[in-house]
């Protein structure tokens, strides 16, 4: 693998790593926990202890979970656009190995910037006042297994977004 697939991996175990924990910064200070609903005057937070009302009049700032991995995902996105429309006339003079050394950053950075939007606007969402509570927990996202093949190449393994949102 080269340097830049290495970096890749590693930048996407980090971020997929990233949980659902919002950090409220009020008067008195930050609290972390995952919003889980919001009514006119409160919004609620799991946190360790269970469930904590914070008032909304002593809410200086949301740091909502979920911008910084859609962030990355879509920087590395992007690359990965770029690498195929540079890459992709070449596949198949190169073989299989560039190939999927091509498509390899965009099949890591758009599910990383979908997973990242996900996570951001559920917990953006449960903010809202009024909101039901359910945090989107029926919204899916995975990877499925998947078989690539090119016009007179070997199988390759893959991964194919899935999900209900």
């Amino acid at each position: 693998m080269t340097p830049a697939g290495r970096s890749i991996v590693i930048l996407a175990a980090g971020l997929i790593g990233c949980g659902s924990t919002a950090t409220i910064s009020t008067r008195g200070g930050q609290i972390n926990g995952e919003i889980v609903s919001g009514d006119a005057r409160n919004v609620y937070l799991q946190g360790q202890g269970g469930v904590l009302a914070v008032s909304r009049q002593e809410i200086t700032d949301i740091d909502h979970p979920g911008n910084g991995v859609a962030l990355a995902g879509g920087i590395v996105s992007a690359y990965g656009v770029f690498n195929i429309a540079v890459g992709a006339p070449r596949c198949h003079e190169k073989g299989s190995s560039y190939c999927v050394g091509v498509f390899t950053p965009l099949a890591i950075g758009l599910p990383l910037m979908i997973y990242g939007l996900v996570v951001y606007g559920t917990s953006v969402s449960a903010a809202k006042p009024g909101s039901a509570g359910s945090r989107g927990r029926d919204a899916q996202l995975r990877l499925d297994p998947a078989v690539f093949r090119l016009a007179g190449e070997r199988a390759s393994p893959g991964l194919v977004l899935g999900g209900r949102f």
